[in-house]
């Protein structure tokens, strides 16, 4: 099986956000998680740029431009100090089918669904990708997406057990024909709902980001 390592640059305005603004990407075919740090390794002074203008730690830039080697305590420590100065690395598996191997065009969300329990290599989470235009307006569409994808309660376990996502969903959809808008508390008990089932959702636009 071919194994994609996708490394994404993104921008944020705030910590622990799920929306990021697109800065950069490369997807990597790789065969082992050591080859994967070299990825990301590669990844990090390629675009060495945007780290001299968003930190202002110089020494830790310096090293960032000449960086050989991660571990993954390392890994997850840059990030936080990433995200201190409103950047963050994403790196994640993706399938070959998947859009946008280099960019996302203006106009396009992409929703990145990160599975926090299904590990092809261990340090490296699958993300699955739906994209859909910028104009749409009901997130009631991409929920739905989303569970239907996963299968969430299917089977003979779950015979009469009534879906509690499907059925949070059918309000937000009823609500949005109604208002013309989404309901904040139901799309935040979806996330924290699908988060629990090991599907982190985030987006990243090539706009401003946008709340989720």
């Amino acid at each position: 099986m071919k194994i994609i390592l996708e490394v994404n640059l993104v921008r944020s305005t705030a910590m622990f956000s799920r929306s990021f603004e697109f800065l950069a990407r490369e997807r990597v075919i790789i065969k082992t998680e050591s080859e994967g740090y070299d990825a990301i390794c590669d990844f990090i002074r390629k675009n060495a740029d945007y780290f001299d203008a968003f930190l202002t730690d110089k020494l830790a830039v310096s090293e960032l431009k000449k960086l050989t080697s991660l571990t993954v305590t390392e890994l997850v420590s840059l990030r936080y100090m990433l995200s201190l100065n409103g950047l963050d690395l994403l790196v994640g598996i993706v399938a070959e089918v998947e859009e946008n191997p280099i960019e996302i065009p203006e106009g396009i969300l992409e929703y990145n669904i990160i599975d926090t329990y299904d590990h092809i290599l261990p340090s490296f989470p699958f993300i699955t990708k739906i994209v859909i235009p910028s104009t749409t307006t009901q997130l009631s569409e991409v929920y739905r997406l989303i569970n239907d994808t996963f299968e969430f309660f299917e089977g003979d376990l779950f015979t009469d057990f009534k879906n509690p996502l499907v059925a949070m969903i059918n309000v937000l959809e009823e609500n949005e024909n109604l208002l013309g808008k989404t309901i904040v508390s139901i799309s935040d008990f979806l996330n924290n709902a699908f988060e629990f089932l090991g599907k982190r959702l985030i987006i990243i636009s090539n706009a401003e980001s946008i709340a989720v």
